[in-house]
């Protein structure tokens, strides 16, 4: 029997089921690299925007310079005006999402994400975002637009050939696309070789599967052309 995942707010959170179905659009070496840089792009990206709604809840509910000046290791690595930016904005409680959903799909992968990329971004955001203020949303939106230029159009239409994987599911895409880059990067690194084996062959059953539809439809496209044209009178 297929055996249950556990779910949050709809997401699958079988880590297996959701990284094959984004593996099976990157599996491209020169694809993979240009999401290894773009993807953390468009994610700082649209940070910067989000920090603009401001704090979303007063500094007595959750001071967060505090709060992060209080832990040791983190408080004396970050700059000041790093802390002293950090607030509980819409860009913050995005991180928060997203740090969590990974947690739970993979704890070790997912707080190793959060201390080094979840959080950096948050804070280099909203650092920026106060810093040069309304200038620093048009910066972003040229990193935003190039970031998924770079991803679609070198990296699916001329390397991977084929289509991102957002055109089947855009909300399950948004949500993967910084966990799977990580985790390749992780992999690289020589992290649970036995979990990336058995990514690969997943992928390699979802890509078959995927090519057989699309084989399927490209071969009933004649027949149905032919019976069109029989149906149809010359004039």
């Amino acid at each position: 029997p297929r055996r249950k995942t556990r779910a949050i707010a709809g997401l699958n959170a079988d880590l297996l089921d959701q990284l094959s179905f984004y593996g099976a659009y990157h599996r491209n070496a020169i694809n993979q690299c240009i999401h290894f840089v773009f993807v953390p792009g468009i994610v700082w990206s649209a940070l910067v925007w989000m920090a603009s709604s401001g704090p979303l809840l007063p500094a007595s509910a959750l001071n967060l310079p505090a709060a992060i000046s209080s832990t040791p290791w983190m408080g004396a690595a970050l700059p000041d005006a790093l802390v002293a930016a950090a607030s509980p904005n819409l860009a913050f409680f995005a991180t928060l999402a997203y740090a969590s959903y990974y947690v739970l799909l993979e704890p070790f992968a997912g707080v190793a994400w959060t201390l080094l990329v979840g959080v950096p971004s948050f804070l280099t955001a909203t650092w920026y975002r106060a810093a040069r203020g309304d200038a620093a949303c048009a910066n972003a939106l040229v990193v935003h637009l190039l970031s998924w230029y770079m991803q679609i159009h070198p990296g699916h239409a001329v390397f991977e050939k084929r289509r991102p994987a957002l055109t089947e599911s855009l909300f399950q895409s948004l949500a993967l696309a910084p966990l799977f880059v990580w985790l390749e990067a992780l992999f690289a690194l020589g992290y649970r070789p036995k979990l990336r084996a058995r990514l690969r062959r997943r992928v390699a059953r979802r890509v078959k599967r995927m090519d057989a539809i699309k084989a399927r439809g490209l071969a009933e496209r004649p027949s149905w052309n032919r019976t069109v044209s029989k149906t149809v009178k010359p004039e």
